[in-house]
């Protein structure tokens, strides 16, 4: 259910919440007034936020790590650092953190997919990376054939030759150590599997570092089996030219992070060129994490320590039941006056909301993102969003302009993203990401559509039989036209890859520096982390203890999936559907 216009609804008559009804969501801005009240203007709505805030005795801000950089910084520059949350919910806030603590303190380096794919020896700590980076695992897939392919290298059968190569490798895969709570869909072409409870594994973890460099801490109390198991892997990852360690934050366990570092501290230490990759939450947790901003803790929505607590909320595309208990997101809502909520889903949260404001989604907006690598990476409008939407920032921008505080220089996407830059500088080189929106070539723009697009007066038939003027697209060097520049673009800005001759992603070599190597011009982004190679080795030593349940006890955890488990992909129609038949196939019928 896509919210299309900005909504007002009487606080103190939820009756006449427009949110709560079913079915199309095109309806009026309604503000209270008479029964159902009556429609309100973009300027009606941005005229009582402005009321609003002026009258407010405290404000906070509340972002979201699935929203762009540039959004977050807005809400930051509109509510102030000191009353900036960075909307994750408090068990990610501190494992980002830590991720982010370990990226940048550490020696050892975040990698990319295709450093990934250049590995020859991997150990995976408690993460199915098959449904929490679906990319990794294909990329794990493919370093699991690097060390086989070493027995075709030695027949001399080129690398290119795939077919030659599977003839030769047959279904031999390389040294592939999985250490998961339970079978995964890797486990098929794994060396070897370790299956048992988080601090078990994270245990396991920091025996193997132990193994591969004595100033790691020791692991006391480890079983035989489970010290020869260290022993082993121990000893493949000294051998490997380029051995990985894989570890992320879907079990919520610090000390899973904090063993997968020291494995690749230890091989760090002994001149390896071991590199350390972490799976984080969202699109943008790292972006999140790097912004700042305070944790959302089960004390911070209660409002404890608050005093009287703000009595205005902004939540910039933020679900916060996904993100607490439900009892504690009732009572920190409940306590506010006004709720203003930017966001392009009807949720339990914009139910909530006094003002709801249409944001784009990120198919109808341009913005950076930070991957799991630490790369700061462009993404750029597809379609024109109709009606009121807009990005986020520009909400907030306007916001700004109706309480008189705007600044004056965010008219365009390069105006906020250079004030980011430099009021926090280690998103500067996240400027560099793209060429700015007046960048041309040939005194050009470069076309999103290709040059055999067509129909565009076809696809409009129903509206007017007269071809409209394409969108003007003040944000970025792309046009909303087949029309521009037609030859190859800069890495940032490929729209498409076509080659005279070639067809789609066939064309792909064409756009390379060789085939299957880096772009032409370099990849896309620009990295914000790099690790520190100066002073000693830090190790973590706090070694958890080894699980222990008795009779008739479980320990629970959760089990994420490729679909549903992130919001956007949960509220798919057909995905609803499946969740809502497992979940009532699952209930215990007493």
């Amino acid at each position: 259910r896509r919210i299309r216009k900005p909504l007002i609804k009487d606080m103190n008559n939820p009756a006449q919440s427009p949110f709560s009804k079913g079915g199309n969501t095109d309806i009026p801005p309604l503000t209270k007034g008479g029964e159902g009240g009556f429609a309100a203007t973009k300027e009606t709505v941005l005229n009582r936020i402005a009321k609003t805030l002026s009258q407010s005795k405290g404000i906070i801000g509340i972002g979201s790590p699935r929203a762009s950089l540039e959004s977050n910084f807005a809400l930051r520059t509109l509510v102030g650092p000191d009353n900036f949350y960075s909307g994750m919910s408090e068990p990610d806030h501190r494992l980002v953190s830590l991720i982010i603590e370990i990226l940048t303190t550490g020696t050892a380096r975040t990698p990319s997919l295709r450093d990934v794919h250049m590995a020859d020896a991997v150990l995976v700590l408690g993460e199915d990376v098959t449904n929490t980076a679906p990319l990794l695992d294909l990329a794990l897939r493919q370093a699991a054939r690097n060390k086989p392919k070493e027995k075709a290298a030695a027949m001399h059968i080129p690398e290119w030759d795939d077919n030659a190569v599977r003839n030769a490798v047959q279904e031999e895969t390389g040294p592939l150590y999985l250490a998961t709570v339970t079978s995964t869909k890797l486990d098929a072409v794994a060396a070897g599997t370790f299956h048992a409870a988080p601090d078990d594994i994270a245990r396991l973890g920091f025996a193997i570092a132990h193994e591969v460099g004595p100033h790691a801490p020791a692991v006391p109390g480890l079983s035989h089996e489970d010290l020869s198991l260290a022993k082993e892997i121990a000893l493949v990852l000294k051998s490997a030219r380029r051995p990985l360690i894989i570890s992320g934050t879907s079990l919520g366990s610090g000390s899973l992070i904090q063993a997968a570092a020291n494995v690749a501290f230890a091989l760090c230490e002994t001149g390896k060129p071991a590199e350390l990759c972490y799976t984080v939450p969202e699109c943008n947790s790292l972006g999140a994490g790097l912004m700042g901003g305070k944790s959302m803790t089960p004390s911070t929505l209660r409002g404890e320590g608050r005093g009287e607590g703000p009595d205005t909320v902004i939540i910039l595309e933020n679900d916060l039941y996904r993100r607490a208990d439900q009892g504690s997101v009732d009572v920190f809502l409940g306590k506010a006056e006004q709720i203003i909520v930017l966001d392009h889903l009807l949720n339990p949260t914009s139910s909530k909301a006094g003002t709801l404001l249409p944001s784009g989604t990120f198919a109808e907006s341009t913005g950076t993102l930070v991957n799991n690598e630490g790369r700061a990476q462009r993404f750029y409008q597809v379609f024109v969003p109709q009606g009121d939407i807009q990005e986020s920032w520009k909400w907030i921008r306007d916001i700004m302009t109706a309480t008189g505080t705007a600044n004056k220089r965010w008219q365009t996407f390069d105006d906020i993203a250079s004030d980011m830059a430099s009021a926090m500088p280690v998103f500067r080189p996240a400027v560099d990401t793209a060429p700015a929106a007046d960048d041309r070539i040939q005194g050009q723009k470069i076309p999103r559509q290709a040059h055999r697009y067509s129909g565009r007066t076809a696809m409009l038939a129903n509206v007017s039989l007269h071809e409209p003027k394409p969108p003007d697209d003040p944000d970025s060097p792309l046009a909303f036209s087949m029309e521009g520049y037609q030859g190859q673009p800069p890495a940032p800005l490929i729209a498409r890859y076509w080659s005279p001759g070639w067809n789609s992603v066939q064309a792909l070599n064409k756009f390379q520096q060789e085939v299957n190597g880096p772009l032409k011009g370099g990849d896309p982004g620009q990295r914000l982390i790099e690790p520190n190679r100066e002073g000693p080795v830090r190790y973590y030593k706090e070694i958890p203890a080894a699980s222990q349940l008795s009779n008739g006890e479980w320990l629970t955890g959760p089990r994420p999936h490729i679909f549903s488990s992130e919001e956007l992909s949960g509220y798919a129609p057909g995905i609803a559907e499946q969740i809502k038949r497992i979940n009532s196939t699952n209930r215990d019928p007493s």
